[in-house]
């Protein structure tokens, strides 16, 4: 009777598409974080598009600042620039 061979992998034996297929599970995980991020800015931006210039600028913004924030969100998360613009406008005393 012949005795049946078992195979058992080593873990520096793992499958060439092993690091593949992490890396494109990573890239799925970034891709997934960055479109979540680009719709909670479209909604907050659709929110303070709403705003009254009074309600702008109790939170320290004005209408130019969120038109040139949004305008710029090609380069990255325009709630930093926002964030940046009205740290700028309270230093300056503007309202």
């Amino acid at each position: 009777m012949a005795q049946s061979a078992t195979v058992s992998r080593s873990p520096a034996a793992k499958s060439p598409l092993a690091g593949l297929t992490s890396y494109a599970t990573r890239i799925l995980v970034l891709g997934v974080g960055a479109m979540r991020l680009r719709a909670r800015n479209r909604r907050a931006a659709r929110i303070l598009a709403e705003m009254t210039p009074e309600q702008l600028a109790d939170i320290g913004l004005t209408r130019h600042d969120l038109a040139a924030s949004i305008r710029a969100e090609s380069q990255g998360d325009f709630t930093r620039e926002l964030a940046r613009r009205a740290r700028l406008n309270a230093q300056s005393g503007l309202r």
